[in-house]
């Protein structure tokens, strides 16, 4: 167990899953991997978290990454994604990916988080995606050099910089996450849908040229 499992900071319990070596493997596969080992050498039953997060790449739609949907392996799960068009594109598929098996026992979606990239900061476009899958967006992370400068050091911005403006940005998060009682199967964007989204998405993007 001491292998595979580290304390982080406030005792917080951390194991790193990795990923296959690239070109081989399946990355959904390793997560259910590793889910499958933390129980086999009684991690859950030796520590007893009052709360188990799971931070899986987004991108990651294929029969593995399912399978853990299809398990129920969360009481719910939330799609980090920004106002990019391919972000938003991911985000569609994994709600995809959602409502496959929501409605048999399988994972909820709790809701979106809007997490700011690149010089597109548009959270309307995002609300409006998540409207339509008939979610919504609980909470937004600006783009900030604090969290850039704690990656750095290897911390979070709450160990870092506990009483800065992202740190509490980040606690407001927390709140919403642990109070939310939303859980939905929602419903992904057809190709008509996505299509319109992404022309406005490029309108902003445009303007945004422009002004720069």
């Amino acid at each position: 167990m001491e292998e595979v499992v580290f304390s982080g900071y406030k005792g917080v319990l951390c194991a790193e899953a990795g990923g296959p070596e690239p070109g081989v493997g399946c990355a959904g596969r390793g997560i259910v991997v590793a889910v499958e080992l933390l129980k086999r050498i009684g991690v859950f039953d030796e520590y007893k978290p009052d709360m188990v997060v799971y931070d899986v790449l987004g991108d990651i739609v294929c029969g593995g990454f399912g399978m853990n949907l299809r398990k129920g392996m969360a009481d719910q799960a939330y799609i980090v994604t920004s106002a990019d068009y391919l972000a938003i594109y991911a985000a569609n598929n994994i709600c995809k990916g959602i409502a496959r098996y929501a409605d048999r026992d399988g994972t909820p979606l709790g809701g979106f988080i809007y997490n700011v990239r690149g010089m597109l900061d548009e959270p309307e476009l995002v609300d409006r995606f998540a409207g339509q899958t008939g979610s919504r967006v609980i909470g937004s992370i600006p783009s900030n050099k604090e969290i850039t400068e704690s990656e750095i050091y290897g911390q979070t911005t709450i160990e870092r910089q506990p009483e800065s403006e992202i740190a509490h940005r980040f606690r407001y998060l927390a709140d919403r996450i642990l109070e939310n009682g939303d859980r939905i199967n929602p419903a992904p964007l057809t190709g008509k849908q996505l299509t319109s989204l992404a022309s406005k998405i490029r309108e902003k993007t445009q303007t945004y040229v422009r002004e720069s």
